[in-house]
C-alpha cells in the first residue's frame, strides 16, 4: 500500500497509479470480504430527494459523507437576493475526499462549480437573485492517474459545509380568484406576506381593467393594506356587477404597488407579450447596428427634421456605432458610443473628425430619430435574434446644419461596464431597519484635550422620530458633545457626528480604556423602539510621566563561585535602564549595568567579589532606586572554600586561616587518629591510601570555631572540620 504520511492526500487504490505492481480492488475487498459494506447514503442524490443546509440567521452549515465514488449529496437552501458564500472542506486529518461543489438553481441547472486544482476543498461565492438553490457535492480525481494524478476511485469520506446566504426579505403576493356573477357576488383576493418583515408592512392595492370593465362588470377598488407585526394575510373584496347579460368570461387585475417594508412578487408568469430584456455585457465592437427608440423630432439624414417633438410621437430607428468613448472611468472597457447623424453619404457627413483625427464616417444605416429622443433605450441583437439593452441614447450633440443636412452626431452611454453594479442594485436585499455606528473601536482621546469622533445613522426611514441616548462610562477620562441623537423621517440617512474629548485627571494612571454607551432607541416606530446600537470603545492617552516601581527579586552570594547575583523587575519592563551597586564596610561600589531578558521579564547582573556585601541597591535612569539587605548564600571566605574542595595548593597560605600541620609538606593528613575534642574518627584505610586525606591542610579547632564548621558524619563516622557539601563531593566512596 505504500507510505503516504508525507502526502496531501492518501486513498485506497486499485493500482491505477504509475509503476503499480498490485492491482487488487481495495474497496471491493473491504466491503465484501470482511462482513461489512458501505455506509448508508445520508443525503439524496437529486434536488427532489435533497437534504437541507442548517440555517442559523444568515449562516448555513452541514456535515456529511461521500460513501462511495458514485455518490452525490444534494442539499437545499433558500436565500434572499444578494451574496452567497459556501465552503466545503474535507476531514481535517488524513482526508481521502477531493471535493467537487456545484451550485444548482431551482430547476437543477448548474449555476456555478468549484474544484480547485491542487486543493481538496471547494468554495463558491456568487451574487444571486432570491430563491431556492441546491448545493451538490461529490468526490472527483485530478490529473492523469498514470502520471502524477489520481482517479475518483478512492475519493470518498467526510466533508463539512459552512457559509452565509443573503437575508430573505418580506414579500407580498396576491392570489388568483375565479367568481361567478350573481346577486351580492364578490371576488375576494387574499394578499399574503411571507418572510421576516421586522415591522409593519404597507401596500397599495387597486383594480385595473382587463376585458372586464370597472362600473359595468365590477366595482373599482383602491385602498392601502397594513400588516402589523405577526400578520401574514389580508383580504380584499371586489363587488361583481350582475348585469344579466350573456357574455364570455372576463378578467380584471388587482395590482399591488408602493410596498413599504416588503417587496411585491408576481403571483404568476408575466403576461404574454411583455418583453424582458437582458443587459448586454459583451465588449464594444465598432459598426454594431444599434436599434433606438424614443419620443422627439422626426426626420432623416437627407431632408432634416420635419415633425416637432411630442410625447405621442413614438418611433424606432437604427444607426451604426461608428466610434466609442474610451475607458475614462477605469472600468476596463468603453463607456460610451458615437455615430454620425447626417445621412448615409460621406459627402453629407458633419460628424467631424472623431477623436482629433480627420476621419469622416458615413454608412448605409441612418436613424430617423432626433434630438428630443435623448434618454431612450438603445438595443443590440445578441446574435440569436433577441434584443439586449445596449445603452441610453443621446442625440443632437455638436454642430447642426439646416436641411437637407441633419445635425452632426448621436450616441449614448454603454451599459456593459456597469452591468455588475446595476445587477447588485437590482438583486440587493430589501433594507433592514438598524442603527449603524462607525467606528466602534480603535478611537483614542488624550489628556491633552485630543478628540475623536464617530458617526451614527439609521439604515431605513423610520415611521416616527428615533432618539438614542449617549453617555460616557467614565467622565474622568472622556466626555461627549451630544447626550441624545434624534433622527426623523427627513434626516434618517444623514449621519450625525459625536465628538469625544479627553479629560486630564492629573494622575499618572497610564492609558485608560472607557466606553461611549449607546442606550436603547426610543420611538413609536416599533421597528426601532428598544433597538440597541453598538457601543464605542475609546482609550484616553495619559499625559503624566509614568511612575516607575522597582523590585529586587533576588540577591544571592556564592562564596564558592565568588559571585554576587542580583535580579530585579521594573514596572516599565524593558523600557528603562537599570544598574546595581553593593555596600562593603559601609562603602558603595561603582554602578554595574544590568541586562534585560524579555523572555523572563527581568533585569540581572552578576558581580565577582570575595565576600558577601552588607546590602545591594538597584537604580533606574529615572532616579528611582531600591535596596535589599538580606543577601542569600553562604558566608565562607572564598579562600577557605577553595582550600576545602581543592587542597592548600590552590590558595596561598597567607590567604587562608587554615594552619598546616608540621609534616604537611611531607605527608598528607592522617585521619585515622582521634582528633582533639572528638570521640570518634573514621576507620583506618577507609579514605585514600594509608587512611590519609590526600594533600590539604589541617583545620585547627580555632579555625573550625571561627568559620562555624561542624564535624560531618561519613559512613557513620565523624570527620573533623569538614563541611558536608565539600566532604560529600570530595570523599564519598565510589565518586
Amino acid at each position: 500500500m505504500g507510505t503516504g504520511y508525507y502526502r496531501d492526500i492518501v486513498q485506497w487504490s486499485k493500482g491505477e497509479y504509475a509503476k503499480a505492481s498490485n492491482h487488487e480492488d481495495d474497496l471491493a475487498i473491504l466491503t465484501t470480504a470482511n462482513g461489512f459494506g458501505y455506509r448508508g447514503d445520508d443525503f439524496g442524490d437529486t434536488p427532489a430527494t435533497a437534504g437541507e443546509l442548517t440555517a442559523a440567521g444568515s449562516a448555513v452549515s452541514a456535515a456529511g459523507i461521500i460513501e462511495r465514488n458514485t455518490d452525490y449529496d444534494v442539499l437545499s437552501f433558500t436565500t434572499g437576493a444578494g451574496l452567497v458564500t459556501l465552503s466545503v472542506d474535507p476531514a481535517p486529518r488524513g482526508p481521502n475526499l477531493d471535493i467537487l461543489a456545484e451550485l444548482l438553481d431551482a430547476n437543477g441547472g448548474v449555476v456555478a462549480a468549484s474544484n480547485p486544482i491542487g486543493a481538496l476543498n471547494a468554495s463558491i461565492s456568487l451574487t444571486l437573485p432570491g430563491g431556492t438553490y441546491y448545493l451538490r457535492i461529490s468526490g472527483v480525481g485530478e490529473g492523469d492517474p498514470a502520471t502524477t494524478g489520481y482517479s475518483d476511485y478512492g475519493s470518498i469520506g467526510q466533508y463539512a459545509v459552512s457559509g452565509t446566504v443573503a437575508p430573505v426579505g418580506a414579500a407580498l403576493a396576491v392570489s388568483d380568484v375565479t367568481v361567478t356573477e350573481g346577486a351580492d357576488a364578490a371576488a375576494v383576493f387574499t394578499v399574503t406576506l411571507t418572510g421576516p418583515a421586522g415591522g409593519p408592512v404597507t401596500v397599495d392595492v387597486a383594480t385595473a381593467d382587463g376585458t372586464a370593465k370597472a362600473g359595468s362588470d365590477y366595482a373599482a377598488v383602491s385602498q392601502k393594506l397594513t400588516f402589523d407585526v405577526g400578520e401574514t394575510s389580508k383580504t380584499v373584496s371586489v363587488p361583481i356587477v350582475n348585469d344579466s347579460v350573456s357574455e364570455p368570461a372576463e378578467t380584471f387585475t388587482l395590482n399591488l404597488s408602493n410596498a413599504s417594508g416588503a417587496v411585491v412578487e408576481l403571483s404568476g408568469a408575466l403576461p404574454a407579450g411583455v418583453p424582458i430584456y437582458a443587459l448586454n455585457s459583451d465588449p464594444f465592437v465598432n459598426i454594431e447596428t444599434i436599434t433606438m427608440v424614443g419620443y422627439g423630432q422626426s426626420g432623416d439624414g437627407v431632408s432634416g427634421y420635419h415633425v416637432s417633438p411630442w410625447w405621442t410621437v413614438k418611433r424606432v430607428g437604427a444607426n451604426h456605432a461608428d466610434a466609442y468613448i474610451s475607458d475614462d472611468e477605469g472600468s476596463g472597457s468603453p463607456e460610451g458610443w458615437e455615430c454620425d447623424f447626417d445621412g448615409p453619404g460621406k459627402d453629407t457627413n458633419l460628424f467631424g473628425p472623431p477623436k482629433g483625427s480627420n476621419l469622416t464616417l458615413g454608412n448605409d444605416v441612418e436613424t430617423t430619430l432626433g434630438g428630443g429622443d435623448s434618454g431612450g433605450p438603445a438595443f443590440i441583437d445578441d446574435g440569436a435574434g433577441r434584443l439586449e439593452i445596449f445603452g441610453i441614447d443621446t442625440f443632437g450633440f455638436g454642430a447642426k446644419a439646416a436641411a437637407p443636412l441633419f445635425g452632426s452626431g448621436a450616441g449614448g452611454v454603454v451599459v456593459a461596464p456597469y452591468v455588475e453594479w446595476i445587477e447588485s442594485i437590482i438583486n440587493a436585499a430589501p433594507p433592514v431597519p438598524g442603527i449603524t455606528v462607525v467606528p466602534t473601536s480603535g478611537l483614542t482621546t488624550g489628556e491633552d484635550g485630543a478628540t475623536a469622533t464617530f458617526d451614527v445613522v439609521l439604515n431605513t426611514q423610520p415611521d416616527a422620530d428615533v432618539s438614542i441616548a449617549l453617555q460616557s462610562s467614565d467622565t474622568n477620562e472622556g466626555t461627549i458633545d451630544k447626550a441624545v441623537l434624534t433622527f426623523t423621517a427627513a434626516d434618517w440617512d444623514t449621519p450625525q457626528t459625536v465628538t469625544i474629548t479627553g479629560v486630564d485627571d492629573a494622575v499618572a494612571d497610564g492609558n485608560v480604556a472607557y466606553t461611549i454607551v449607546t442606550g436603547p432607541a426610543s420611538s413609536s416606530d416599533s421597528r426601532y423602539d428598544g433597538m440597541d446600537a453598538a457601543d464605542v470603545s475609546v482609550t484616553n492617552i495619559d499625559n503624566e510621566a509614568p511612575v516607575e516601581t522597582l523590585t529586587i527579586t533576588k540577591a544571592s552570594f556564592s562564596s564558592r563561585k565568588g559571585q554576587l547575583k542580583i535580579e530585579a523587575t521594573s514596572s516599565l519592563g524593558g523600557d528603562t535602564s537599570l544598574s546595581a551597586t553593593y555596600f562593603a564596610s559601609g562603602a558603595e561600589s561603582a554602578h554595574q549595568a544590568m541586562s534585560y531578558s524579555a523572555r523572563k521579564g527581568r533585569w540581572s547582573v552578576t558581580i565577582t567579589m570575595a565576600t558577601k556585601p552588607e546590602k545591594v541597591r538597584v537604580y533606574s535612569d529615572s532616579g528611582v532606586w531600591v535596596e535589599k539587605t538580606d543577601i542569600g548564600g553562604k558566608t565562607i571566605p572564598v579562600a577557605a572554600a577553595r582550600a576545602l574542595s581543592a587542597g592548600a595548593a590552590d590558595e596561598p597560605a597567607a590567604a587562608s586561616r587554615l594552619a598546616p600541620p608540621a609534616a604537611a609538606a611531607a605527608a598528607p593528613l592522617a585521619i585515622d587518629q582521634p582528633a582533639a575534642g572528638h570521640a570518634q574518627s573514621p576507620p583506618s584505610g577507609a579514605i585514600g591510601p594509608s587512611g590519609a586525606l590526600p594533600g590539604g591542610p589541617v583545620i585547627t579547632p580555632a579555625a573550625e570555631a571561627e568559620l562555624g564548621l561542624q564535624p560531618v558524619a561519613l559512613d557513620g563516622k565523624l570527620l573533623d572540620g569538614l563541611a558536608l557539601p565539600l566532604v560529600s563531593r570530595v570523599l564519598r566512596p565510589g565518586k
